[in-house]
């Protein structure tokens, strides 16, 4: 019989051989010292450590993350899962499914409506209810192909705090951004990781853009040729993105290349040229390769009813219309439900449909992926994703459920 509870002190050494068991290819990772710092540091990044067990024998490991994230312009308290470990003899005897369900429930007692994870294979986590929350892109392009222009007001941010102050504002108004608490960065630090080094860009003598900037892949018989790689970038208006691309645009006598990361696909408009420098080759011969997209951050409702009063909140277009969503979760059977969307004119009422509105039906996951702005209903329609009475109400429902701005979330976990 699996029993679950918060790992202690005395748990370290099965918790190094789990961890080790489970990811051989992180074998330099300092773990004990990083599961040191857990149990002495409880409260950094509100993270708790817990283990599945066989009588006394720990089977698997994860961790839970307690984060306010921005949703559609609402705090939204949210459970994250990360670090989630099975000893290597155990795999595939549902352990790790025992312990996902378990960190639902965790997520459940402590009024949670939402859970995100990191995959370390989408498909697993899609079949558990988890739906994609965000898309990142990455550009590597010339750096003489950055636009030129004014770098005066940037330079390397110093304080710490203000940096972070920055960041929570920047995160309090972006959809799909997660707060970072003070303590963000000591567990690096502890670990002995490399500080991070940040460019600001300051307006009116306050911070309104900002990027992590490090340099990489030092040429080997030249020390003086490298690459940047940005791998956090914020911006408050164009003029403040456009002061942080001539800052590296001014860095050409010594890189040729950048490589940048954006939750816009539009991104690449900022370029003179957004094709990879780095591939000679072509797509059907005549398409030049350009940026690469990776798929991170998943989401799941894992309450719809506790979710109501978030979804009631937020703005939904201008337009009326009614739907009923006919969800489907094989994990979570409060969710197994049919869900009422009435709006008018944006508003998501308390009023239940009509017995004529149209119906969609759809998985979970896919619905997690649409409440967080990642999908859209007739994109999800057309791969058969979900099916409908109403093909018409599509297009009104997507203008409905889109998002001003692509889900972006910088915080890895």
């Amino acid at each position: 019989m699996m029993s679950f509870r918060r790992l202690e002190p005395k748990d370290c050494d099965a918790f190094c051989r789990v961890s080790k068991s489970a990811y051989p290819g992180f074998a330099d990772f300092p773990i004990e010292k990083l599961f040191k710092h857990r149990m002495d540091h409880p409260d950094d990044f509100d993270t708790e450590l817990f283990g599945a067990f066989e009588d006394d024998k720990l089977l698997g490991s994860w961790r839970t993350h307690d984060f306010t994230m921005t949703f559609r312009g609402q705090n939204l308290p949210v459970l994250g899962l990360g670090g989630v470990a099975v000893d290597l003899p155990f795999k595939k005897q549902k352990v790790c499914l025992q312990m996902v369900e378990q960190f639902h429930r965790q997520a459940l007692e402590q009024g949670r409506a939402m859970t995100l994870l990191y995959p370390f294979r989408a498909s697993f986590y899609q079949a558990m209810g988890y739906g994609m929350a965000s898309h990142l892109y990455r550009h590597t392009v010339r750096v003489t192909d950055l636009p030129a222009g004014d770098k005066s007001s940037c330079g390397w941010i110093e304080d710490r705090e203000e940096w972070l102050a920055y960041f929570n504002t920047y995160a309090s108004r972006t959809h799909g951004m997660i707060r970072r608490p003070q303590n963000f960065g000591h567990l690096a630090q502890a670990l002995g990781f490399p500080k991070r080094n940040y460019v600001g860009v300051w307006r009116d003598g306050s911070l309104h853009g900002a990027m992590e900037l490090a340099a990489t892949d030092f040429a080997e018989q030249n020390p003086f040729r490298y690459h940047f790689t940005v791998k956090e970038l914020l911006a408050d208006e164009p003029c403040d993105l456009h002061a942080l691309l001539a800052f590296l645009r001014a860095q050409e006598d010594q890189t040729q290349t950048v490589v940048l990361h954006s939750f816009d696909p539009d991104f690449g408009l900022a370029f003179q040229d957004h094709s990879d420098p780095t591939h000679e080759d072509t797509i059907l011969e005549e398409f030049h390769i350009g940026e690469s997209k990776g798929y991170g951050l998943m989401a799941r409702v894992v309450d719809c009813e506790a979710l109501l009063p978030t979804l009631k909140a937020c703005r939904w277009g201008r337009e009326s219309f009614e739907l009923v969503f006919e969800l489907h979760d094989s994990l979570l059977t409060r969710n197994h439900r049919s869900l009422d969307v009435v709006v008018e004119e944006g508003r998501w009422t308390d009023r239940a449909a009509s017995s004529g509105a149209a119906r969609i039906r759809m998985d979970i996951a896919e619905f997690s992926s649409l409440l967080m702005g990642a999908s859209s209903l007739r994109a999800l329609h057309r791969y058969g994703r979900l099916s409908t009475t109403d093909e018409a109400l599509l297009p009104l429902a997507d203008r409905a459920f889109a998002v001003e701005t692509p889900p972006e979330c910088w915080t890895v976990f």
